[in-house]
């Protein structure tokens, strides 16, 4: 019962707008029991994803549930992912909280779950299906937009405009670049190139920067989607010496964060992956108790090198163990 008390605290406190995180790989396996969920994430090895499933052990154990993450190794593995949830499906979980890792490829795997009597909430990634209970996570459209704008604001020369994204039909890829194109075609400043996707792959990130680069002279600017082409992007300006090229990012990890004190990362826009798995976690048990239940949007932060050392960021930047 105290660590059950513990844990209930921390999710508030983070909840509350710290962000702190929790290593909660077991909550809810010692509460009474509840309902059982599968957590299908993108990528299991990757920090972000992790911090989506201490928010959603945070939530079991508040609930009295059980949460199983499963997922690829990695993002790009999304004809895994398709297999996973069929996984799924056949173990009859309560409900199935996906991150999808493509818009289309998904969507029957999600409407086979629905049809199996299964629902499904999505996390931080959308799917092609309008029978899905609720989505949970970043407004991906205002997250390119509030980019736009910082880009718009801190740039003063007058150039070409490169985007470095990730997967081509993700979700979260497509609403991003969306916002972001249509809030910068106002300033006639910026001529936007063709998209480059980096397929969340650090070293093709860094490859395809220096394409830009070497391919573009008057490359003024770059808009990195993610983060592991944020980080690609940075360790090519970084290894180039380059200085009049200026970067801004979504999401901000600790080695983008070593480019962001060394000059190189302009402005970084932080999600909160805790809160996309607690939030999916709780929309889930109120949705199977009868509650209405509907779209939960969740933080963005804007972080610069000014105010990265600040509690909130910190503890988003550079989780913790405990």
């Amino acid at each position: 019962m105290k660590r059950a008390g513990m844990l209930i605290l921390a999710a508030a406190v983070f909840l509350g707008i710290i962000g702190g995180t929790w290593r909660l790989w077991s909550a809810g396996s010692g509460a009474k029991k509840g309902y059982t969920f599968d957590l299908i994430v993108k990528g299991t090895s990757m920090e972000f994803w992790k911090r989506v499933n201490e928010g959603a052990q945070a939530a079991a154990s508040t609930y009295h549930a059980s949460v199983t993450m499963y997922g690829p190794a990695v993002e790009k593995d999304y004809v895994q992912q398709v297999g996973l949830v069929e996984d799924s499906i056949a173990r009859k979980p309560d409900a199935i909280i996906l991150a999808a890792a493509d818009y289309r490829l998904l969507a029957k795997p999600v409407q086979d779950a629905i049809d199996a009597g299964i629902p499904v909430i999505m996390v931080d990634s959308d799917v092609d299906n309008s029978r899905t209970v609720a989505y949970v996570g970043t407004d991906n459209e205002k997250l390119g937009t509030m980019l736009a704008r910082q880009l718009c604001q801190r740039t003063d020369a007058f150039g070409e405009v490169g985007v470095v994204s990730f997967v081509k039909e993700s979700y979260p890829a497509v609403q991003r670049e969306k916002g972001f194109r249509d809030a910068i075609r106002s300033d006639k400043r910026f001529a936007v190139l063709d998209t480059v996707y980096a397929y969340s792959d650090v070293a093709k990130g860094e490859l395809l920067t220096k394409e830009l680069i070497d391919q573009h002279p008057n490359l003024t600017a770059i808009a990195a989607l993610n983060a592991w082409s944020s980080e690609g992007a940075a360790r090519a300006l970084s290894k180039l010496g380059n200085s009049r090229i200026r970067l801004f990012a979504i999401d901000c990890m600790p080695e983008e964060a070593m480019y962001m004190e060394e000059g190189v990362l302009s402005l970084a826009l932080l999600q909160n992956p805790y809160q996309m798995g607690y939030y999916g976690i709780e929309t889930a048990c109120r949705y199977l108790k009868g509650e209405t239940v509907g779209n939960r949007y969740t933080d963005i932060y804007p972080v610069e090198v000014g105010t990265m050392f600040d509690d909130l960021y910190q503890q988003l930047i550079f989780p913790f163990d405990s």
